[in-house]
C-alpha cells in the first residue's frame, strides 16, 4: 500500500482490519504501555481495560459535558489511567480514532468502548511506518492542553449517563449488519361500483369542458 506522508508517498506495510479489531489494538497497547500516544473522540465502558496504557503514555479524548452527558465518554474510566500515570487532555471537537504503541499505527473508525468492540462493526487500518508513525504521533501532541486531572474526572462523573444502545449480540457472536424492517403495503385496491361510477362522472364532465374550449377556437378563427 502507498501512502501520503507530507506531501510525499511512501511505502509501508498496511494491512486492512475488519474483525477483531480490539485484540490488535489492545495486544499492541500490552507490548509497550508506556510509549503509546492516542487519540480517540469517545472512551466509553471497559475502555481502560482496551487501552491498558501506563505512565509515559499520552491520551486524547472528548470529555465535554455533552459527551459524558450522553454516556460517550465515561469519566472513571479516564480516572483509572490517571491513577496509571498516563496523561490525559480534552478535545471538544475531536473526532478522529487514532493509535499509536511503539512502531505501529492503527488508523480508523473505532471508539474505544466495550460497544465498539462487541457490537459495532469497525475497520482500520493498521500500519507500520516510521514515517506515517512519526508524524501520527506529532498530531495527537499537537492536541493536547487542556489537562484532564482526576479532580476533573472525579467531578465530570456526576454528570456521566450510561448510554442507551440496541442489545448486543451473543457472546460468542460477530456482529452483523442491522438493518432496518422493511414495510409492504397496497397501494392499490379494487375500486367500489361508487368509485367506477364519480370517475365516470369526471370523464363526462372533462370531455364536454374540453369540447367547449375546442369550439371557442374555432369561433375565433373563423
Amino acid at each position: 500500500m502507498r501512502v501520503a506522508s507530507r506531501g510525499r508517498h511512501v511505502t509501508s506495510k498496511a494491512s486492512l482490519l475488519t474483525s477483531n479489531i480490539w485484540l490488535h489494538i489492545t495486544s499492541a497497547v500490552k507490548r509497550r504501555p508506556a510509549e503509546c500516544e492516542v487519540a480517540v473522540a469517545y472512551f466509553g465502558d471497559r475502555a481502560s481495560k482496551l487501552l491498558p496504557l501506563k505512565k509515559g503514555s499520552t491520551l486524547v479524548v472528548d470529555m465535554s459535558e455533552r459527551a459524558v452527558r450522553s454516556g460517550q465518554t465515561k469519566p472513571s474510566e479516564l480516572l483509572s489511567l490517571i491513577r496509571q500515570g498516563v496523561s490525559v487532555h480534552s478535545v471538544q471537537n475531536l473526532h478522529a480514532k487514532l493509535f499509536v504503541a511503539g512502531n505501529t499505527a492503527i488508523i480508523g473508525s473505532p471508539n474505544a468502548s466495550r460497544r465498539s468492540a462487541l457490537t459495532l462493526i469497525e475497520a482500520a487500518i493498521l500500519i507500520r511506518d516510521r514515517y506515517v508513525v512519526s508524524e501520527s504521533r506529532e498530531f495527537i501532541r499537537s492536541l493536547t492542553g487542556e489537562v484532564v486531572t482526576a479532580q476533573l474526572a472525579k467531578a465530570m462523573q456526576k454528570l456521566y449517563s450510561p448510554p442507551k444502545f440496541a442489545p448486543r449480540p451473543p457472546p460468542g457472536e460477530p456482529p452483523v449488519p442491522l438493518h432496518p424492517p422493511l414495510w409492504v403495503a397496497w397501494l392499490y385496491t379494487k375500486p367500489t361500483e361508487q368509485d367506477l361510477e364519480e370517475a365516470e362522472e369526471g370523464w363526462l364532465h372533462a370531455k364536454s369542458i374540453s369540447c367547449k374550449v375546442r369550439v371557442r377556437r374555432k369561433g375565433k378563427r373563423q
